[in-house]
């Protein structure tokens, strides 16, 4: 019989560095120290101008993905190297390369952001037994694309090779073959998971 997996939920600001000193102890408390973190957390508003002279979109963007993933990670980490080792996923996108859309650069630079950040995670963790990796997915179809026109993701969809839009899924199976003893010699990678529209 297969065992039951234990979850739990803990609201936190993860900007705020005191409160993650918090839940680094309400984790290892209530689930024990932790062996995976995955980062996916996005501000829903992808779009805003590259250069209107208000940084503030781009510094909401930053916080979001580059601070609190830096906060997480500086939180979780120490509790994660002395329980062994395991792995960090970020939740990256096909956005960050090559030719990025028009209309969306503080959402693209903050994803290339924390692309470099986890490259250099696996650098610095890896001899820690931390493995740092990211999966770049293309158009998902989530709730962080509902601004999106109609439109755009049917064009976006008829365009790919595989003549649709990831699914939540297609993410998680990537995610998991990472997380997964199958991948321990996989670091500082970035997986693509686009079917077939970002081959190069």
């Amino acid at each position: 019989m297969a065992s039951l997996e234990r979850a739990a939920c803990f609201k936190c600001d993860i900007c705020d560095s005191d409160a993650m000193a918090k839940l680094s102890e309400q984790v290892s408390t209530t689930l024990g120290n932790p062996n995976l973190i995955v980062l996916n957390a996005s501000d829903r508003d992808l779009y805003g101008e590259v250069a209107d002279a208000n940084f503030s979109k781009f510094e909401r963007h930053l916080s979001g993905q580059l601070q609190g993933s830096h906060s997480l990670v500086s939180a979780l980490s120490g509790n994660m190297i002395d329980s062994g080792g395991g792995s960090i996923i970020a939740i990256g996108t096909t956005f960050a390369r090559g030719a990025p859309p028009v209309g969306m650069a503080p959402y693209v630079v903050a994803k290339s952001a924390l692309e470099a950040y986890i490259r250099c995670l696996a650098v610095e963790y890896g001899p820690k037994g931390i493995r740092s990796n990211i999966v770049a997915p293309s158009m998902t179809n989530t709730a962080l694309i509902s601004s999106v026109s109609d439109r755009v993701l049917k064009v976006s969809a008829a365009k790919n090779p595989s003549r649709r839009l990831a699914q939540p899924e297609d993410i998680a199976g990537a995610v998991s073959y990472l997380a997964s003893p199958e991948a321990k010699y996989v670091n500082g990678h970035t997986l693509v998971v686009s079917g077939g529209g970002d081959i190069i």
